[in-house]
């Protein structure tokens, strides 16, 4: 439950910042990233690019993780 709840939140916080470094309008096709996207506008440029960089590198050591847990579990 933990890989997964964490795989999922650090995607939606990546999706949510890159949607703020691309200036995207709040979409329903994306609504839970388009939300937390809304409520990190206050930041920095800088700081948004650096954010979505640390959670796009975190998802991917989680998934790394989970690819390894599995198979000895």
């Amino acid at each position: 439950v933990f890989f997964i709840t964490t795989l999922m939140a650090s995607v939606l916080l990546t999706m949510a910042f890159e949607r703020l470094i691309e200036g995207l309008a709040w979409s329903a096709m994306a609504p839970i990233s388009s939300s937390i996207a809304a409520a990190f506008t206050w930041m920095p440029p800088v700081a948004v690019t650096v954010c979505y960089y640390v959670f796009w590198w975190l998802h991917l050591l989680i998934l790394l993780s989970f690819l390894i847990y599995v198979p000895q579990s």
